[in-house]
């Protein structure tokens, strides 16, 4: 069964997504980019112009195998793939630079922050991101999003990014809940498959289809 939601949520309201009744869960943890915002064409479009100066023609398909990897860790993985030694930090510093300039083409998802929203009246909710501490948190101040999400895990709070288990079971552990109990929502299948091996059960984010959830194989 599947339920599309595009007005407000009331708090009375039953929503069942794929089968899943979401007041069985006691926590909702979402990803950022892709999932509670549509930020990832500016994301592609800052990577590509990046990376094309220092030489390596890259792809949107490419980019997203990565996506919800910090940004460092994407050029570290490129690195690797294309025998190439260009500075994480550095790459990463200029295609932030980039995403800030074009910051205003950002749209927020209401759609997915409305369910974040009426469940964070009875439930845990939090965010997991491979985004960088301080542009996550000028997204949460433009979209005015600091007041629901009292748990926010981005890419400095874990040594590994979220193919990894690591930063659901900390955003789990600070939420005071068992990763077991919660629910995730992400686009990239990175995250998706972190998620999973942390023991919680996952929903896949499309913002660019009619049924934006669908089920993580």
């Amino acid at each position: 069964m599947y339920e599309v939601i595009n007005a407000k949520l009331t708090s009375g309201e039953l929503v069942l997504i794929k089968n899943k009744d979401l007041e069985s869960f006691e926590g909702l943890v979402f990803d950022l980019d892709g999932t509670l915002i549509d930020s990832m064409p500016i994301h592609n479009k800052a990577w590509l112009e990046t990376l094309e100066k220092h030489g390596l023609i890259s792809s949107t398909q490419e980019l997203m195998f990565y996506a919800g990897i910090s940004s460092v860790k994407i050029v570290e993985r490129l690195n690797i793939k294309h025998g190439l030694n260009l500075h994480p930090q550095e790459i990463s510093d200029e295609k932030e630079a980039i995403f800030k300039e074009r910051f205003e083409e950002v749209q927020l998802a209401q759609q997915v922050l409305d369910l974040a929203i009426k469940y964070g009246r009875t439930k845990k909710v939090s965010i997991v991101t491979g985004g960088e501490r301080e542009t996550v948190a000028m997204v949460l101040k433009k979209f005015k999003m600091i007041e629901h999400f009292p748990v926010v895990i981005c890419a400095e709070d874990t040594l590994d990014g979220k193919d990894t288990p690591a930063p659901f079971l900390l955003a789990a552990q600070k939420m005071g809940i068992d990763p077991s109990t919660c629910l995730f929502f992400d686009d990239g299948d990175a995250g998706l498959n972190g998620a999973l091996k942390a023991g919680m059960q996952v929903l896949k984010v499309d913002l660019s289809a009619k049924e934006i959830y669908s089920e993580f194989n």
